[in-house]
């Protein structure tokens, strides 16, 4: 898999989805992800690509250099952030991931 074109926009992405509304469309896409996933080699994940982040609230954005695998790693801390915080909103107190 050639990255080297590739620029992830963490801060741009189309709002109020199918993905984000049905519980169907968001199933097919992760399993459609995982399959995507499932096809990646060591050399895939060390595949180079730019990100772009917004450094404030002016709208202005920065370009870093990185990798598919730190951004891959980056995605799945994240949603377990997401998640916890899922689970305190819904006022679970277990210390236990489930």
């Amino acid at each position: 898999m050639d990255n080297s074109a590739v620029v992830v926009q963490y801060d741009v992405r189309q709002r109020n989805t199918a993905v984000e509304n049905y519980r169907e469309a968001a199933d097919k896409a992760i399993d459609q992800l995982r399959e995507e996933l499932e096809t990646l080699d060591q050399l895939d994940l060390q595949g180079g690509l730019r990100c772009e982040f917004m450094m404030a609230g002016d709208g202005n954005s920065e370009e870093f250099n990185s990798f598919l695998g730190r951004e891959l790693f980056f995605c799945a801390h994240h949603a377990i952030h997401h998640n916890m915080i899922i689970k305190v909103a819904n006022g679970s107190s277990s210390s236990s991931s489930s």
